[in-house]
């Protein structure tokens, strides 16, 4: 897939963006939500958002929710789909397992049990999930947030800010940092920038993931969120995403009570062989 393609503003000389991919974006959800459209608010926490990392910050200002946004959050490829749901699966390390005093009975029930060094994607979530990909609008604009000129332009505009009180600089780290206060007030900030005529300049943001920016992520901003038709598909053991993710994080993919697929043991290995 080729890169975006960055692009100049020409009402705004201080930033700058990336096009909206030509091949389709992936999504993977739980059954019974559709693809690619923005969670019902009736799910939102306490403070308004659904947790995500460029949620709408909106509530806290006294923003109503008409106004605010859903982010709808996707990645350019399956496999960084399904790594961005998946990653968290890996077990703790062995030394940060130490240090916390956890054994591996602690862990009972979220790791391979014939090797529980190894996370497991069990057969409930699986069976509970279908992805699918559809073609952003080429219109479509994106903030890039992981240029430098983009990021010395939110140090600059942000510096003032409460909800960075404890944030020196605003770096790419920062911005894939579970500071969701800060994140989601970065992400609100980007929502409001408007051009000459007072028309929205981004459609939503471009992002590295946290777990590798050879990812490539996008958060859409619901009320921006223009796309062609929809393909879905069941996910299902043998999903090519699925495998490739498990592969890279190294879990084991629950098939039945007591069968495994083990994407990241060797070529020839029996899977289900005792270690």
């Amino acid at each position: 897939m080729a890169p975006p393609v960055r692009l100049s503003l020409s009402d705004n000389d201080e930033l700058s963006a990336v096009s909206a991919p030509h091949s389709p974006v992936v999504q993977c959800r739980r059954r019974g939500t559709e693809l690619f459209a923005a969670t019902d608010w009736s799910l939102a926490g306490i403070d308004g958002t659904f947790g995500g990392r460029f949620d709408d910050a909106g509530a806290e200002l006294g923003i109503s929710q008409e106004a605010r946004f859903r982010s709808i959050y996707c990645a350019s490829h399956a496999e960084g789909a399904f790594i961005e749901l998946l990653a968290k699966r890996q077990p703790p390390t062995k030394a940060y397992r130490m240090a916390a005093g956890l054994s591996l009975t602690d862990l009972e029930g979220t790791v391979d049990p014939l090797y529980p060094d190894h996370g497991m994607v069990d057969a409930g979530w699986w069976r509970n999930r279908r992805w699918g990909e559809t073609v952003l609008d080429s219109s479509l604009r994106f903030f890039d947030i992981s240029v430098s000129r983009n990021l010395a332009y939110l140090q600059r505009t942000l510096s003032h800010d409460p909800h960075l009180i404890t944030v020196p600089r605003i770096t790419v780290a920062l911005t894939t940092s579970e500071l969701r206060e800060v994140t989601q007030t970065i992400a609100r900030h980007i929502y409001e920038l408007t051009d000459s005529l007072g028309e929205p300049l981004f459609s939503g943001i471009y992002y590295g993931s946290q777990w590798g920016f050879d990812l490539e992520c996008w958060a859409l901003f619901d009320r921006r969120n223009a796309h062609g038709g929809v393909t879905s598909y069941d996910v299902l053991p043998s999903t090519p995403g699925l495998i490739q993710a498990a592969s890279v994080l190294q879990l084991s993919i629950q098939i039945a009570d007591d069968r495994y697929l083990r994407p990241w043991l060797p070529v020839g290995f029996d899977a289900n062989a005792t270690p």
